[in-house]
């Protein structure tokens, strides 16, 4: 069980798991106004854990929010405060923040920051951002996290059949030459929305091109204040982590080192 503050939960811990990106998103219901002031306002106030604000790289999806953001004057799209010593990049927008950890390929390159971390620094951003804007009544809408890994594999291999548990497995797919994209999304009966995608991709890594399939798997919720975000929040993260182990087969459980640990 979650209290606000006190997170005590059980992770899954792999020693060569190809993770590439962790994502947690808080969006609002009503836009917070952004605008050049409020977001060197927030650098200002987080100078210490963040060196750089940086211009936006892209736009940001909100999790469960489908209204039309509206701009006013002197108000911008948002920005990224980057710099951070454990790698974490943090997208401010109207409607949504977004804090990242995204693996890098350089000597000295931040290893994956965990939940908790992500956590704490993803609030300390969302509460700076409403405080320094003046939200005193913020509306929010939603929450989620999500995993992206890259799975290398030989073009041959039907990824489904190798990597994840018979529940996972579709089928119509059993005799694929080549499985270019699966993706399923429900709402599970605790109100938790999940989505699991496996779509063939090629990236680059470092210096070289790969082509292998991304695997992302997301978990989201419906929330109702800043305190039902940050709970919903843990819920979300602790609903991936068994999904995720039921999701995968024991030859990936032995291929990427996987076994349990107690506090995340």
């Amino acid at each position: 069980m979650h209290q606000t503050g006190e997170v005590v939960t059980r992770s899954l811990e792999f020693d060569r798991l190809p993770l590439v990106e962790v994502a947690l998103r808080t969006s609002f219901q009503a836009p917070v106004p952004v605008s050049f002031a409020t977001l060197n306002g927030v650098r200002g106030e987080l100078a210490l854990e963040f060196r750089s604000l940086d211009e936006l790289s892209q736009i940001e999806a909100a999790p469960g929010v489908n209204a039309t953001v509206a701009f006013g004057a002197g108000q911008v799209l948002g920005a990224v405060l980057s710099g951070h010593n454990l790698g974490l990049r943090v997208s401010i927008q109207h409607h949504v923040v977004v804090t990242r950890w995204i693996r890098e390929h350089h000597v000295g390159a931040p290893q994956y920051a965990r939940f908790d971390e992500l956590r704490q620094c993803h609030w300390k951003v969302v509460r700076t951002l409403l405080r320094v804007a003046k939200q005193s009544n913020p509306q929010f809408g939603a929450v989620n996290m999500s995993y992206a890994n890259f799975l290398q594999v030989d073009p041959s291999t039907n990824a489904l059949e190798q990597y994840f548990a018979p529940a996972a497995q579709v089928g119509l797919t059993t005799n694929a030459r080549r499985l270019h994209k699966v993706e399923i999304a429900w709402q599970d009966d605790g109100g938790v929305d999940l989505r699991f995608r496996l779509e063939r991709v090629g990236i680059q890594w470092g210096n070289e091109r790969k082509d292998g399939y991304n695997l992302t798997t997301v978990a989201g919720s419906a929330v109702a204040s800043d305190t039902d975000a940050e709970d919903r929040l843990c819920l979300v993260h602790d609903r991936l982590q068994g999904f995720f182990k039921t999701l995968i087969s024991d030859r990936a459980k032995i291929e990427w080192g996987y076994h349990e640990s107690g506090d995340n």
